[in-house]
């Protein structure tokens, strides 16, 4: 696989609520920035390919980010962050990981994925993933069926588009914690997050396997 380091400009693993250590990286599908030229062009087949999965996200989970560029001319202009809540879901017995971007899904300069305004910050999908919510998210049948996703060093992959319930399905959502309507994620908008992993972080040779190889 085919990294190209000066996308790369920082990495941390975040274990919640409170320890910090440095991301690991494993053999097969590592989580580096790189470049799969054509990977817009599969989000829909990506999506298309896949199943609904509704879990609820446990009190303590890890974070996994990763800053990577998207435009060298521009630099810091077009940085982004990938995140990764990892959590165990004894339901489907497989690790998952929430995959979110900053910098895509935003209004009125509120970023709904991970707001950089304290005040804002808790009603981010950020802060939202930390709260046990209860959510339905697209788990890609391919990926799902391969034994080699779901452990904690590779989880599977999903990409949340509703958020039903939050602290362990106790609490309904509503205007007095998702004030901005950020409980729900559009069809376009996860079609870029797709978009964006596939090109950036879903490693060559498994790009390769999944859309090409048939």
């Amino acid at each position: 696989m085919k990294i190209d380091r000066h996308r790369l400009y920082g990495m941390a693993e975040i274990a919640m609520p409170v320890v910090v250590a440095v991301v690991v990286a494993w053999d097969y599908f590592s989580f580096s920035s790189h470049i799969n030229g054509d990977g817009y062009d599969y989000a829909e087949t990506y999506l298309r390919r896949s199943k609904v999965v509704r879990v609820t996200i446990p009190e303590r989970c890890e974070e996994r980010a990763v800053y990577y560029q998207v435009d060298w001319a521009l630099r810091f202009a077009t940085r982004r962050e990938y995140r990764q809540f990892v959590f165990y879901a004894p339901k489907y017995r497989k690790y998952m990981a929430v995959v979110s971007f900053s910098g895509m899904d935003e209004v009125k300069n509120f970023d709904f994925d991970f707001s950089r305004k304290p005040f804002d910050r808790e009603f981010s999908r950020e802060g939202i993933y930390r709260a046990q919510p209860t959510i339905l998210a697209y788990a890609n049948t391919t990926q799902w069926n391969d034994v080699r996703y779901g452990t904690k060093e590779c989880p599977m992959p999903i990409f949340v588009f509703r958020i039903t319930r939050l602290h362990n399905n106790q609490e309904p959502i509503g205007a007095w914690n998702c004030a901005y309507g950020e409980d729900k994620v559009a069809y376009d908008v996860t079609s870029q997050y797709v978009g964006q992993y596939l090109s950036h972080f879903m490693p060559e040779a498994e790009f390769e396997r999944l859309f090409k190889k048939r």
